[in-house]
């Protein structure tokens, strides 16, 4: 039976179809297998990354000083948008890039031992909570230069538990 185009167009992805081919205990070939695990992984580490470009977006609004259209310049943030801003932006890099760095070292031995599932998923939800939360700052009002030390250093130790996990995931499935 040849699909019509729009058989095509609703037929779910090939990682779709393999997943439910998996919840259905149908067999799977080795090399499908893998191929979707790598993508999935792929794809969860990209998505890890990801989080890490809001912060370097928004720093020059929080610092403020930015030209705006009608030649006005923009106000900032609070504590950002004073004297120190700079110090206090690379603080926050700071908190976030140190942690991070400890994490992988912990979040490697962990991922070891662990359920790679559960560890990548409380990982990328953990990821997910604090970028918000660091985006909710303007819509909560919040000017506390604590608040996001340690809304960084939160996600950091999340952040951390990307790589740990792909990595491990990977040398399970291809070295046998």
């Amino acid at each position: 039976h040849n699909p019509t185009t729009m058989e095509r167009v609703l037929a779910p992805p090939l990682l779709s179809r393999s997943v439910h081919a998996l919840r259905k205990n149908r067999t799977m070939s080795e090399g499908k297998m893998k191929l979707m695990v790598l993508l999935l992984t792929f794809m969860s580490y990209t998505l890890f990354h990801a989080t890490r470009k809001p912060p370097s977006v928004v720093k020059s609004v929080l610092k403020g000083g930015k030209e705006l259209s009608g030649g006005k310049k923009s106000a900032g943030w609070a504590p950002f948008n004073g004297d120190r801003g700079d110090v206090l932006l690379g603080n926050v890099d700071s908190a976030f890039l140190l942690t991070y760095a400890v994490g992988m070292f912990f979040a490697g031995r962990i991922a070891d031992a662990a359920n790679l599932r559960v560890f990548l998923s409380i990982g990328m939800m953990g990821t997910g909570i604090f970028t918000v939360l660091v985006g909710m700052a303007y819509f909560w009002n919040i000017h506390s230069y604590s608040y996001f030390i340690i809304m960084q250093v939160m996600a950091g130790l999340f952040q951390s538990t990307g790589w740990a996990s792909g990595v491990a995931g990977m040398g399970k499935l291809f070295t046998g």
